[in-house]
């Protein structure tokens, strides 16, 4: 926004960082505002920074709660390729968007992906999780998830909710 030009131009000029790129795009993120945090993140890019993982994450966020989840599966795949490290935060707002956007193959598919890569689910993972698969009626993919709950530890269940 405004503030953000008037810090990187003129006399007392401030050079942009990947760590004040992302603090914006999480601002926006925050904010609600999808749009523009998709806009920073790509002069980001273009200022010739390659994003970190708070960047992509806030993104992903950014993403999943204006529930757009094709930008958010895009973006997911762009980080692979990137090789950027993808942490809990960055897995949860992916699943969540897939989950409330009716792609529970596609969710589980990230959920068995980020356990084989040694990520480990949160509360917010098997919530969404098992709300979609409450909605689509998949009743077999809930009781697996019920059951990754409890090898996990039983301090999963508590306080889940659905």
């Amino acid at each position: 926004g405004a503030l953000f030009r008037e810090l990187t131009s003129g006399p007392h000029a401030v050079a942009p960082d990947v760590i004040t790129y992302s603090a914006l795009i999480t601002a926006y993120e925050r904010g609600g505002r999808w749009r523009e945090a998709e806009a920073v993140f790509q002069d980001m890019r273009a200022a010739g920074m390659a994003p970190d993982t708070i960047a992509y994450s806030s993104l992903l966020s950014a993403y999943a709660k204006a529930g757009k989840w094709r930008a958010a599966l895009e973006l997911y795949k762009e980080m692979e390729e990137a090789d950027v490290r993808i942490d809990t935060i960055a897995y949860s707002a992916l699943i969540c968007v897939l989950a409330k956007g009716d792609q529970l193959r596609r969710a589980l598919e990230v959920y068995a992906h980020m356990t084989a890569q040694g990520t480990p689910p949160d509360r917010i993972v098997y919530s969404d999780l098992l709300r979609a698969c409450a909605k689509a009626g998949a009743v077999e993919a809930a009781m697996g998830l019920q059951q990754d709950m409890k090898q996990r530890g039983d301090h999963l269940d508590n306080g889940l909710q659905l």
